[in-house]
């Protein structure tokens, strides 16, 4: 992605997940976006833009050490972040899986970020069982999901847990 493309990118942040961020101070909003913008095929980032243009669909904070779960509603024209965060002190990660995954393949997928990493998951290959669950690198994880407007599969349900 050339540094144009970026500069374009980050300037249709909103003003809500931009305030999110620098709340958290957890790291700079263009290390998450512009990863999670790179693994997404280009003819569909347009849907990525407008999805960081509108405030989050959902903010989940993960404030115990009770499992929290999120329910991703598939449906048709679906373009949502979903920001999780990690309010516990002295826990620095989130424990992450989901209980079976399927997508409309290459037609609606998953976006997720911790922020060092991210995962582009559509099709089968986004099932993370609990005993292989996933530990985030920092205290905050995206998830951005978008379907098409032709055929959608079961609601998809992921689960949280601090270390």
């Amino acid at each position: 992605m050339n540094e144009q493309t970026i500069k374009s990118l980050l300037k249709n942040v909103s003003k809500e997940i931009e305030s999110k961020l620098n709340s958290v101070q957890i790291f700079p909003q263009e290390s998450v976006f512009v990863k999670m913008a790179d693994v997404i095929p280009k003819r569909k980032r347009i849907y990525f833009d407008a999805a960081i243009k509108n405030k989050i669909c959902t903010e989940l904070r993960v404030n115990s050490s009770k499992i929290f779960s999120l329910k991703l509603s598939y449906s048709n024209n679906v373009d949502c972040l979903h920001m999780i965060r990690n309010d516990l002190p002295n826990s620095e990660s989130i424990r992450y899986w989901n209980a079976g995954f399927y997508t409309e393949f290459e037609h609606d997928y998953i976006v997720l970020s911790d922020g060092k990493r991210t995962f582009f998951f559509t099709g089968y290959n986004g099932t993370i069982p609990e005993k292989n669950f996933f530990v985030s690198d920092g205290r905050i994880i995206f998830i951005y999901f978008h379907t098409d407007y032709v055929n959608f599969e079961s609601d998809i349900f992921y689960y949280f847990k601090t270390d």
